[in-house]
């Protein structure tokens, strides 16, 4: 059901959009300007529609109840959050089809080739689709390198996802979400291994596995499903191919275990889109906004709302270390740096290492999480334990007082 957000009040949008619309004699609305595209903008922000829904067609649902609303009366909160619901119940009972779309990752996959399936979704990493759907892909490519920085990759491993999906939007969403996931376990798995790096020269990534620029969807019998492509818009060129078929099994074995452990958590998609996050940080040679994504990731892995100081993020992050006053002082610094490179736009050069102190700290609590699965029902359970005094001695004292209090409680 659509829903407006806590802290919007509709009411100052919506007499915005009936002052800006005109009806037509036969009953069309249209709007006056260039101020309904900001509308559409803000409203995106307020009225939130199903999960299920991805953000490009969210934005076009949301654009029609607009019209639809403007055309039908006076535009309120409850008629345009009306025409929006019906809007979105219209399309979530629309049936599925499957789709495939298609691209590359850096990897060299070809004599150890991986298939997945993941829920209603099928991988192939270094199985080629069908010819004709590699043929039409390979002349998409061509006709969509200009959308691109830098040279297409020449040995890249051929990816494909198979996935059901109400039109070509979610199928693309979907799709690359569940490549992803799987990108996110394997590179966490090689990233957790280097704590720090010095690098010289031009900025590379600290993923290893990543997707190649271009990516292009297909019906089952190889045709385009449509004449759209999706691109990697911070893509500069290609990375190095990862050739190692002997820690390949390592790798699928770890990518096994998460898996097992993801199964067991009460708040699995949480984590999961926590995961995805991660690896699109560090797929940037962008360091310094990879930096601030991992940041933000740490705040939603420790549970800080957004009413809390992010003294908070700091307290929970440290709780999980051996010497947490230590990594009190090292997240304190990341925290200062972060509100440096926000309030004061000041990016620093010498921004690796501090994007490297970030990374090993959304690894611990991504860990954390994992490991831990199945004892704690909600990320608030899991902010409620890390918020606990971290020393032994203060929890001893904590536990005397609590028998004290169930004798008194028991009279």
């Amino acid at each position: 059901m659509a829903t407006w957000n806590a802290g919007f009040e509709p009411s100052v949008l919506t007499e915005r959009i009936e002052q800006t619309k005109s009806v037509s004699g036969d009953g069309k609305a249209s709007f006056s300007g260039f101020a309904h595209t900001e509308h559409t903008s803000v409203l995106a922000s307020m009225l939130r529609l199903n999960g299920e829904i991805p953000e490009n067609e969210a934005r076009r649902l949301l654009n029609r109840a607009c019209f639809a609303a403007a055309a039908a009366g006076k535009v309120t909160p409850d008629s345009l959050r009306a025409h929006a619901d019906a809007l979105e119940r219209t399309y979530l009972s629309a049936p599925k089809v499957r789709f495939r779309l298609i691209t590359s990752i850096s990897a060299a996959f070809s004599s150890s080739p991986v298939a997945i399936r993941s829920g209603t979704a099928e991988l192939r990493f270094g199985l080629r689709p069908s010819r004709r759907a590699e043929r039409i892909h390979a002349e998409k490519v061509k006709d969509a390198e200009h959308s691109i920085y830098g040279s297409l990759p020449t040995f890249y491993a051929p990816v494909h996802a198979l996935v059901s999906a109400r039109n070509p939007d979610e199928a693309a969403t979907q799709a690359l979400d569940q490549i992803d996931l799987f990108r996110a376990i394997w590179n966490f798995w090689k990233n957790r291994s280097l704590s720090i790096r010095i690098s010289s020269g031009k900025r590379e990534p600290v993923n290893t596995l990543i997707l190649g620029p271009l990516h292009t969807l297909h019906t089952l019998n190889g045709q385009l499903a449509t004449d759209e492509w999706w691109y990697e818009p911070t893509y500069l060129g290609p990375v190095s191919v990862w050739r190692d078929s002997q820690r390949q099994a390592k790798m699928l074995e770890f990518t096994k275990n998460v898996r097992l452990q993801l199964r067991r958590l009460p708040y699995r998609q949480f984590i999961e889109t926590a995961l995805i996050r991660y690896t699109r940080a560090l797929d940037s040679r962008d360091w310094n906004s990879s930096f601030l994504e991992l940041w933000s990731i740490l705040e939603a892995l420790t549970g800080t709302t957004l009413t809390d100081s992010h003294k908070v993020t700091v307290r929970r992050s440290a709780f999980l270390f051996k010497n947490p006053d230590y990594a009190n002082l090292v997240l304190n610094h990341l925290r200062t740096y972060r509100n440096t490179a926000v309030h004061g736009g000041k990016g620093g050069q010498n921004v690796e290492p501090i994007m490297y102190q970030a990374k090993n700290f959304v690894e611990a609590l991504l860990q954390f999480h994992l490991a831990r699965a199945g004892q704690f029902s909600t990320v608030a359970e899991v902010a409620a334990f890390l918020d606990l005094p971290p020393g032994l001695p203060e929890v001893d004292r904590q536990l005397a007082r609590l028998k004290e209090v169930r004798k008194y409680l028991l009279g």
